[in-house]
């Protein structure tokens, strides 16, 4: 624990003093592989100490730590958290630190394999989810992001019955996606939403189902343009296209490609003189 002690002293002095000390190397340990950077480490361990203070005052087991636990935390606790500062009290950051917890505690064999859900709606965003890492090859955030989403969105429209995409009718999905966009601060945030709801309704359409009527519904909100990875290669730092050459051409020829108007202005304005 050594190294945990001098690159992270102040946010993990009392973790070290705690259940969680066997396993706080693990977790450093565990971003660090993830290729996190130093300052979000710390962050994230800030976010344990504040998870350990709540499970101390909890009296809960480090055994007992599971999904359950952590909503009880995010969703009961941290809105009325009146904890000794400083504490971290970002639901995203700790939302993300504690995911990846959990994620240690399983590998050291603390806790017991998250359950798989076996109704239909947990059956389909498997399946989804399978598609977004294999097929489209997301990172876990942004499948995390998109499952958070349509299970809502899911789970409205058929509880715990059987998922039929065709009951889904354009007009309940444009209310379905009017009231989540009045949970985000910004047109651009709220553009995730639509990007969720299209990926999905695009997989049911590899599925065989007919949903252009469903993805026709979604629009990204008011000044969020979605771009391709050309277009956003091809933006210059003022935010104005380049213009785009055939690949290999030489740098000598860029340049007299771009000057070429200006060189055919001359030469005309040259033979006019000639002849006059």
């Amino acid at each position: 624990m050594e190294s945990t002690r001098r690159l992270h002293r102040n946010p993990t002095a009392r973790l070290l003093a705690s259940q969680f000390a066997p396993y706080v190397d693990a977790f450093t340990q565990h971003l660090t592989e993830g290729r996190y950077a130093s300052h979000t480490v710390g962050s994230y361990l800030s976010c344990l100490v504040h998870f350990e203070r709540w499970t101390s005052r909890c009296r809960l087991n480090i055994r007992q730590i599971d999904e359950e636990a952590v909503r009880r935390f995010l969703d009961d606790h941290l809105p009325r958290c009146n904890c000794a500062k400083p504490v971290r009290a970002d639901s995203r950051d700790l939302r993300a630190a504690l995911g990846h917890w959990l994620v240690v505690l399983r590998a050291k064999g603390v806790i017991a394999e998250s359950p798989v859900g076996t109704t239909p709606v947990d059956e389909e965003l498997r399946h989804f989810d399978d598609h977004m890492h294999h097929v489209r090859g997301l990172a876990p955030k942004t499948r995390s992001l998109f499952l958070r989403t349509v299970r809502r969105l899911l789970l409205e429209q058929f509880a715990d019955r059987p998922v039929v995409i065709s009951t889904i009718k354009p007009e309940a999905l444009r209310r379905f996606f009017a009231r989540q966009s009045e949970l985000y601060c910004s047109p651009a945030s709220a553009g995730s939403l639509t990007s969720a709801l299209r990926g999905y309704f695009r997989f049911r359409a590899t599925c065989g189902d007919q949903v252009h009527g469903l993805i026709g519904a979604l629009c990204y909100p008011t000044g969020v343009v979605a771009e391709g990875p050309q277009q956003r290669r091809g933006r210059t730092l003022a935010g104005r296209a380049r213009p785009r050459w055939p690949i290999g051409t030489p740098r000598r020829r860029h340049r007299a490609l771009r000057a070429g108007p200006w060189l055919a202005q001359q030469r005309n304005r040259q033979a006019w003189a000639r002849r006059h």
